[in-house]
């Protein structure tokens, strides 16, 4: 059964398609016999173009439903078609006009050319129509993935937040209701949970930067590409107590804003994934960046992976990591043996220099 949503598409495609054939049918009117004085005549050939069109766009779209139901969408498909939609549509024109005008007798081989002439325009809106679809689709899965990772940023935030600052701010709580005892009973325990104060609203801070730091586009950081790698760096040693030693080299304005945005993502990214998942006591980051190549290495000592077991999994960020890899035209390579690490590498990237 045709469900509602296919209803509207179909009234919506028939109402386009009527405005379409009666764009068709006068531009014929006005090549064979010229512009009439007749208001009939106009009246006439706008309700013959109404109805073929209706005919022909409801026909060519019950068609694309039918291939769409029955073959895949790849090249053999679409040709086959826009074969149906051709042949439907010269034989509704062909059919309408025999029926439509009945009291003018037009030459069997002007009405037949005319009728295999109307199937290249009818193609071609087929076409057209058919790139609007996917551009569409293109647009609304875009979108689907933005509004997808947006969402699933926030929960990262918001467990990071519970996780961490939340905690502290619990355990900062409790020690203020220590401190307010201790000050007037035990000086000496007073001045141990001052310290314990300091050191956990360090944590604080540190935690908060780090996610600040995180959230702030790169463009914003006021920062030349190196040294905010090497700055997000440095948050996460003194954050998680991991080992994190980098190697940076080549020219760093080889490449555009975007492609620097994507290499940072892909690096914090990559790093997250470690410290929640790997168990890494060290990481080893190189960036290289020679002529207008670039390669990225990023390998951790920590428990490992089955890279085919999760190949298809969100769980740790890899589709993220993935999709920004073809975003800059690299590839991506994962490679882990479970017990001894994981190496994540993206090349063959092709430089734009930063303007």
């Amino acid at each position: 059964m045709v469900n509602k949503q296919t209803w509207k598409e179909l009234i919506q495609n028939s109402k386009i398609s009527s405005l379409i054939g009666i764009g068709i049918s006068l531009t014929f009117m006005l090549a064979s016999n010229g512009l009439p004085t007749n208001i009939i005549v106009w009246l006439y050939f706008i309700a013959f173009g109404a109805l073929v069109g209706f005919f022909i766009g409801t026909i060519n779209f019950l068609i694309d439903l039918f291939w769409a139901k029955h073959l895949p969408d790849t090249i053999i498909s679409t040709i086959f078609k826009l074969i149906s939609i051709y042949i439907s549509s010269s034989g509704v024109f062909y059919l309408l006009s025999k029926l439509f005008h009945t009291n003018i007798k037009l030459p069997a081989d002007y009405l037949l050319y005319t009728s295999l002439a109307v199937g290249i325009p009818s193609v071609m809106i087929a076409l057209f129509f058919t790139f609007l679809e996917e551009k569409e689709t293109k647009i609304q899965l875009e979108k689907e993935n933005k509004k997808l990772a947006i969402m699933q940023e926030r929960n990262r935030i918001a467990r990071e937040l519970h996780d961490s600052v939340s905690q502290n701010l619990f355990g900062i709580s409790l020690n203020l209701d220590t401190l307010k005892h201790s000050i007037e009973n035990n000086p000496h325990q007073a001045e141990k949970t001052i310290e314990q104060l300091k050191q956990t609203i360090q944590e604080v801070q540190t935690e908060m930067r780090l996610m600040i730091y995180e959230l702030k586009p790169l463009k914003f950081q006021k920062l030349d590409f190196f040294e905010a790698i090497e700055n997000l760096i440095n948050l996460f040693n003194k954050r998680y107590s991991i080992s994190i030693k980098s190697n940076l080299t080549g020219t760093e304005n080889k490449f555009d804003n975007t492609t620097q945005l994507h290499l940072y993502r892909i690096i914090q990214e990559s790093l997250n994934n470690i410290v929640k998942h790997a168990d890494a006591d060290r990481v080893e980051l190189n960036l290289v960046i020679d002529n207008d190549s670039l390669k990225l290495t990023i390998t951790d000592d920590g428990s490992g992976f089955d890279v085919e077991k999760i190949k298809n999994d969100n769980q740790f960020g890899l589709q993220n990591i993935k999709e920004r890899v073809a975003e800059i035209n690299g590839q991506l390579d994962i490679t882990s043996t479970i017990g001894e690490g994981s190496t994540l590498k993206v090349y063959n990237l092709q430089l734009k220099e930063s303007n």
